[in-house]
């Protein structure tokens, strides 16, 4: 997924992806990650004889596993996620928050007689330095085994924005009903 924005005065695109192999999700020998890539070059064409700018690595980008940063310094950032988490469908972007889940195949078993098949989280971030988003940065997902992507639903009118029937364009608050948000 990706989104278009700015760092430090550059017009980018944040290319937000996740790792995980998914032929083979209960893999725990490796570390998978969450990345924003942070790419200035994509709107700049490339002519005829120019150079390809060079490949953005880990190595580029600002690691904020333990915490949200307020620089990013480099190409981006990334998440070290927990051994055998895994990003396993695409994710979202909507008003600058990233919204992921992420399957663990790993989990506590509270009932010895039932076979544990893996459990889930949704990671809620901000695009711009991963901070948490609410009060976590993820929440455990009460839902078994892979979790399906992340499912961004807009309400148009929600409840307080001024039309008792869902269909006015008021601006929230304590309004009347009229629409305009209320005296």
């Amino acid at each position: 997924m990706a989104a278009l924005g700015e760092r430090d005065g550059k017009r980018l695109v944040h290319v937000v992806v996740g790792s995980g192999y998914r032929a083979r999700p209960t893999d725990l020998l490796t570390t998978d990650r969450l990345y924003v890539v942070d790419d200035d070059q994509i709107l700049t064409a490339l002519v005829p004889g120019g150079t390809v700018p060079p490949a953005i690595t880990p190595s580029d980008m600002t690691d904020v596993t333990s915490t949200a940063v307020t620089e990013i310094v480099g190409k981006g950032w990334y998440i070290n996620l927990e051994e055998g988490e895994k990003v396993m469908a695409p994710v979202a972007i909507v008003d600058g928050k990233i919204f992921a889940t992420t399957y663990l195949p790993r989990v506590n078993n509270v009932d010895a007689c039932t076979q544990t098949i893996g459990g889930a989280r949704l990671y809620t971030l901000g695009l711009g330095a991963g901070e948490a988003v609410g009060n976590a940065r993820f929440v455990d997902l009460v839902l078994p085994g892979l979790p399906p992507q992340a499912q961004v639903l807009l309400q148009l009118n929600p409840p307080g924005s001024g039309s008792e029937d869902g269909t006015g364009t008021g601006t929230g608050g304590t309004g009347d009903g009229d629409g305009t948000g209320g005296t």
